[in-house]
């Protein structure tokens, strides 16, 4: 079944309209509720907020809240794909007032919400001019028109909170994962020939050890790899790899983030191992896909 945009008139301008307005109001909650967790990241990390990240970061904040909306009823697939859109427009065509130097993450945020509410303000003014204006993301496009076919949810509606409670955590791991890759390095700690740190004997469970490792040394990441017997002399052993993440360490020191940023963001211990359930994400997630620079370092021994 083909889809055919609605065609602007007074009820379908008048909707749009309301949608713009709704997301407006969304916006602004998400923005109320969620600026103080830049805050909670930096002082968990004993760090100060105290430089501008950037456009791009300005806009990965935004794009993590509005990411979650597409999941959300039968008006999150237009919904998202014009927020996330927009936001994404300003790499090439930027809101004046992101042009500036801000003082801190927070105002940098702070601006992007501010220029999301006013985009949607202009685009209000005159619908119709902006009808078949194209707005493309994660595989999906649209026109401003089709917002015309849906309800974004106001604020009595339950669905409103929920969306905005899951927006929460998706704003809170977009500032986790900026922050990490600004300020941090993950640290492979090799042997003193530069292999994996030690072999275990295979009749260990190396998830175990990892977990007691991990309970003692919360900013690490342990992996492991099975290594069949290869004669006499070399029986099967586990290969185990250890990880950290911090401010760059040192062969006397690892500089590991604090536990408390470590008892915030990290669910899991090893693979499945749950330890925190209000944690942001798993281990492996950090460690193996929020692409935050790595070195290496040999162990005294």
């Amino acid at each position: 079944m083909s889809y055919t945009t609605p065609l602007p008139n007074s009820t379908t301008i008048q909707q749009v309209k309301n949608n713009l307005f709704r997301m407006q109001i969304w916006n602004d909650y998400v923005y109320s509720k969620g600026n103080c967790l830049i805050g909670n990241c930096f002082l968990l990390m004993t760090s100060t907020d105290s430089s501008d990240p950037g456009l791009k970061i300005g806009m990965a904040l935004l794009e993590g809240a509005f990411g979650v909306v597409g999941s959300f009823g039968s008006f999150g697939g237009f919904a998202c794909c014009f927020m996330c859109a927009e936001v994404e427009s300003w790499t090439t065509s930027t809101p004046p007032d992101l042009n500036s130097t801000f003082a801190s993450m927070l105002l940098r945020f702070q601006h992007s919400s501010v220029a999301f509410d006013g985009q949607c303000a202009t685009y209000s003014v005159d619908p119709e001019s902006y009808w078949y204006k194209p707005f493309s993301y994660n595989g999906t496009t649209m026109v401003l028109g089709d917002l015309a076919s849906i309800t974004f949810p106001t604020e009595n509606d339950p669905e409103f909170i929920d969306m905005a409670l899951a927006a929460l955590d998706g704003l809170d791991i977009a500032i986790w994962r900026s922050i990490l890759n600004e300020k941090c390095w993950l640290t492979e700690w090799l042997s003193s020939y530069g292999g994996p740190t030690f072999g275990m004997d295979a009749s260990n469970d190396p998830d175990a050890w990892a977990r007691s490792f991990i309970g003692d040394y919360p900013a690490y990441y342990v992996t492991w790899a099975y290594v069949p017997k290869k004669g006499m002399f070399s029986p099967a052993s586990w290969e185990m790899y250890e990880w950290n993440i911090g401010f760059g360490a040192t062969k006397y020191k690892s500089n590991s983030i604090p536990d408390a940023a470590c008892q915030y963001l990290f669910i899991d211990s090893t693979d499945n191992h749950i330890i925190n359930p209000d944690g942001l994400v798993t281990r492996r997630t950090v460690f193996e896909q929020w692409g935050i620079r790595t070195t290496s370092l040999n162990q005294i021994v």
